[in-house]
């Protein structure tokens, strides 16, 4: 995945790396140590199905009675969940994973000074993803260059030179 950056008069690419496999499973933990948990209760009717937006922790279902009709007979169910509310990091995470390099911007944006090195709370997480990925300059281009290039292939030139990195950005991919 590449990044965009506008800094003066230059515009700068970076490469960003990672191992997604070891995000993944960092991005479970952060789910599992920092989510709040909401236990929920509930009868169905027919099996229950899974919300596949939802993160569950546990999702648990039994049969418990049968409901008799002239229409046709209908199982009862009773369900007991633990949801996930996972914190705003595990979704900038996704945002990244997804290819929104601009969700790499946030990610980097806080800066944590960690006091306690053994809890793991958002702050620790967030550290650990700061240091998951890696962002390499690749190349550099003179902001001037470029719009000479834009010029060349009737392209149009921005008026605020911070809105190259929005442009340059948008859409970009692993």
């Amino acid at each position: 995945m590449f990044y965009y950056k506008v800094d003066g008069n230059k515009i700068f690419k970076y490469e960003v790396s990672y191992d997604l496999e070891i995000v993944k499973k960092l991005q479970n933990e952060l789910a599992n140590d920092c989510s709040i948990e909401k236990e929920y209760t509930y009868s169905s009717v027919g099996i229950p199905r899974r919300d596949k937006n939802v993160k569950y922790k546990k999702f648990e279902y039994k049969f418990v009675d049968t409901r008799y009709d002239f229409y046709g007979d209908d199982d009862i169910y009773e369900v007991n969940t633990i949801e996930l509310i996972t914190p705003p990091l595990y979704n900038l995470i996704e945002e990244i994973l997804k290819g929104n390099v601009l969700a790499l911007e946030k990610l980097f944006a806080k800066k944590i000074d960690l006091k306690e090195k053994n809890v793991k709370d958002v702050d620790y997480y967030q550290v650990s993803f700061q240091h998951l990925f890696k962002v390499t300059l690749v190349d550099a281009m003179d902001l001037e260059m470029y719009e000479k290039l834009l010029e060349f292939v009737n392209s149009p030139i921005l008026k605020n030179k911070n809105d190259y990195s929005l442009v340059l950005n948008r859409g970009k991919k692993k």
